[in-house]
């Protein structure tokens, strides 16, 4: 590994041994207000180890069943190759049948990512988009392929079925956009009222995407473009552990924290986030 930190690295197994696999993409070249979102993955499994294994809620230990960290994919210049760095280890992760979660980095790691992962299934999986941002701008500074783009690259490049929720902050194109073309939006405060009507428009199979400046600053602040009036942490974990029964969760990934010097706090709420997650998927019933 390098002297990579891995994610749970004192329970970690063998890429052979592990059911579940974790693809760091310190992907850092487009942002709005702070940077810094190239130094996630390393800050969430920095703190990883400090987390019990147990959790309460599925009562069972999903470390168990094997988890490898890939190595970290390089923070290029050029999109193109990014985006093919990333493909590549999409396509052997699900040609091995294992269970990828990626983390950012950027939000526009999603893009090759649910590209790829469609591949493996018999129908396109839907995708649950959770942001405080749209993200359905067509250019942003200049780019097609911004964080503030990629919701609207999915939409329009991948065609998988897209539901947007959390959101509490639009543009005028991004809000004409979404009428004219009709995209499931529910606001961050229908976040948890509306689950049902949220989980009909999906299919059975399911990518969840989450960028971490869906919660509340109070919950993660360690973000490029926090937005007051966010999910609160019980709010999020009800929504996770009730999609996670309801569908199918075939990846995820979590994206767009930016750690602060001397504020360790969030990343360990991100690195429970994805443990809890993990626990949804493979322990509860």
């Amino acid at each position: 590994m390098g002297g990579q930190k891995e994610f749970f690295s004192e329970v970690a197994v063998s890429y052979s041994q592990a059911k579940v696999i974790i693809l760091p993409v310190p992907y850092g070249r487009s942002y709005s207000s702070r940077g810094g979102t190239e130094n996630a993955p390393g800050a969430i499994f920095e703190v990883s180890d400090n987390l019990e294994m147990w959790d309460e809620e599925t009562g069972g230990e999903v470390s168990r069943l094997g988890l490898a960290t890939l190595p970290s994919i390089e923070n290029v210049l050029e999109w193109e190759l990014l985006k093919k760095l990333v493909s590549e280890q999409v396509k052997r992760v699900y040609k091995d049948g294992k269970f990828l979660i990626t983390i950012g980095g950027d939000h526009i790691v999603t893009i090759p990512v649910i590209s790829n992962i469609k591949k493996f299934f018999p129908a396109n999986p839907g995708v649950v988009y959770l942001d405080a941002h749209t993200d359905c701008r067509n250019v942003y500074q200049g780019s097609f392929y911004s964080h503030a783009c990629v919701a609207r690259r999915i939409i329009e490049e991948e065609k998988v079925p897209l539901v947007l929720t959390g959101v509490r902050s639009f543009s005028r194109e991004e809000w004409e956009f979404i009428k004219r073309e009709k995209i499931s939006l529910f606001p961050g405060n229908q976040f948890v009222i509306k689950m049902k009507e949220i989980f009909d428009l999906l299919p059975s199979f399911v990518y969840v995407s989450i960028d971490v400046d869906v919660f509340d600053p109070a919950i993660i602040p360690a973000v490029t473009c926090p937005e007051p009036g966010g999910v609160l942490w019980q709010e999020m974990l009800l929504f996770l552990r009730q999609l996670a029964i309801y569908k199918k969760i075939v990846g995820f990934d979590v994206v767009e924290l930016a750690p602060i010097a001397g504020l360790d706090y969030p990343q360990f709420t991100v690195a429970k986030l994805i443990y809890k997650f993990l626990s949804y998927i493979f322990l509860s019933s």
